[in-house]
């Protein structure tokens, strides 16, 4: 089993990553495009146990700062609902 431990890697394999508002009464969450996360962290960012991308989200619907990031493996079924 091939463990997957960069943006690039995630990106390459066609994982998803969807971002979760923290807010308490939102739960919003939408799909992350992973070229921009790579454009501004680089190919080599280590996503797994990551604490710097999380506190940057902005929620689009309630402003909330801060929130949560869930990886799906293709063909998931999060990943078939985005």
């Amino acid at each position: 089993m091939t463990t997957l431990t960069t943006l690039s890697e995630l990106q390459c394999e066609n994982w998803q990553l969807t971002a979760h508002c923290q807010g308490r009464t939102c739960g919003n969450g939408r799909t992350m495009e992973q070229s921009q996360l790579i454009a501004r962290f680089g190919p080599d960012h280590v996503f797994i146990s990551d604490v710097r991308i999380p506190p940057l989200l902005v929620c689009g619907r309630c402003g909330h700062k801060g929130g949560s990031i869930t990886i799906s493996a293709p063909g998931s079924a999060e990943s078939a609902r985005r």
